[in-house]
């Protein structure tokens, strides 16, 4: 008899804690159902605020480039007005100190300025030249042209 009720116990035992698995276990499942939704609806929120965060970040980048005085920028894809532009950079950099970058700056603003006014940048008019063809009645071409 003795052994029977022992054998009955554990039996009841054992049945009881596997009930008790399966509630904690159902219960888990349900814990990470409800978290699962909680992370769905929350995605949303939080992925408008790392959009917001991120839109900062770049925000701060553009002030610090803003804030470089040695940064030129330029929207414009045209070589002549990009390097206008930075010459013209060096040129303010430069004021009043004489240097191969002031110089360098001050010919290539002048190789510009006169190609802008028509003059291929592979001319060389020597000082006074112009001012002697002009009196020779030369027009710039070479013999009957």
């Amino acid at each position: 008899e003795a052994v029977r009720i022992a054998a009955e116990s554990a039996a009841k035992i054992q049945e009881m804690e596997a009930e008790a698995e399966l509630q904690i276990a159902q219960m888990d499942g349900e814990a990470l159902k409800a978290l699962a939704q909680a992370e769905l609806r929350s995605n949303k929120h939080l992925q408008k605020a790392r959009e917001f965060e991120l839109t900062n970040k770049q925000l701060d980048i553009y002030h610090q480039l803003a804030q470089n005085p040695d940064l030129v920028v330029s929207a414009s894809e045209d070589e002549k007005t990009n390097l206008m532009m930075m010459a013209d950079s060096v040129l303010k950099s430069e004021q009043g100190k004489d240097g191969d970058g002031s110089m360098l700056a001050n010919l290539n603003m002048l190789r510009l300025a006169s190609n802008a006014y028509g003059l291929r940048s592979d001319v060389y008019i020597p000082e006074g030249a112009a001012a002697a063809g002009a009196a020779g009645g030369e027009t710039g071409g070479a013999g009957g042209e």
